[in-house]
């Protein structure tokens, strides 16, 4: 085998591993109101399609606060993060409901710490149930990673009343302890706790800086060993 020959076979197997690369990021579901970690709000999705298999769930009662709620954690078995389905296959959707009796007035809900699952999508699932409180009417991620929905009418005011299932899809596949907040409309904020992602240790970025590293150095070797016009 020559050199020019083992240089041309180098250069299409670089090209390959970037052709899959760019192919992967096309891949990537688009969402419909995609929000970023300090943007604006956004009106929330609504999701018509199961967000997974169930990983785990655990119920909260704020009694102080008239209210409970139930925090799931989805693992998405279809890429389509649209309708809910999820941001990738495998990758994790945060679930959150609530029961709020008279006298909660919830008019915020808050999911954190969602800093490290971007990219991040919000809304409500219909899949999975409808609740008998408005709908949110905005979301967005706020610069500490906290994913926060609005209610422009208070849930649980004068009359007992569920809200939607709450969604926020991430492209992370594992999950720590986090945190769940209400506001109500007398400015009071009440936490518990909840489930967050939690990042990969090394970013996705580094990966891309080392395939850059690779490719220099292969440009280096082929101008290095590359043999004179006509000894071939």
């Amino acid at each position: 085998m020559n050199l020019r020959f083992r240089a041309r076979l180098a250069a299409t197997t670089a090209a390959v591993v970037l052709a899959g690369l760019f192919s992967a990021a096309l891949e990537q579901p688009a969402s419909a109101n995609p929000i970023t970690q300090g943007g604006s709000s956004v009106a929330p999705d609504v999701y018509t399609a199961s967000p997974g298999t169930l990983l785990t769930s655990e119920g909260f009662n704020e009694s102080a606060e008239h209210y409970s709620y139930t925090v799931y954690i989805y693992t998405a078995t279809a890429m389509d993060a649209a309708t809910g389905a999820g941001e990738c296959i495998g990758c994790l959707n945060y679930i959150v409901t609530l029961e709020a009796d008279a006298g909660a007035d919830i008019t915020t809900v808050e999911l954190s710490d969602f800093a490290g699952g971007n990219p991040l999508d919000a809304g409500y699932n219909t899949k999975l149930g409808n609740g008998t409180a408005s709908d949110p009417t905005s979301v967005q991620e706020l610069l500490n990673g906290t994913v926060e929905f609005t209610f422009s009418t208070a849930m649980g005011t004068t009359t007992q009343q569920s809200s939607q299932f709450l969604e926020v899809e991430t492209d992370i596949t594992s999950h720590t302890t986090g945190n769940v907040c209400t506001a109500n409309s007398g400015g009071t904020t009440t936490c518990g706790s909840g489930y967050a992602p939690d990042p990969p240790a090394v970013p996705e970025p580094a990966s891309l800086a080392l395939l850059g590293t690779a490719l220099v150095g292969f440009r280096w070797f082929t101008r290095r060993h590359r043999t004179p016009t006509g000894l071939l």
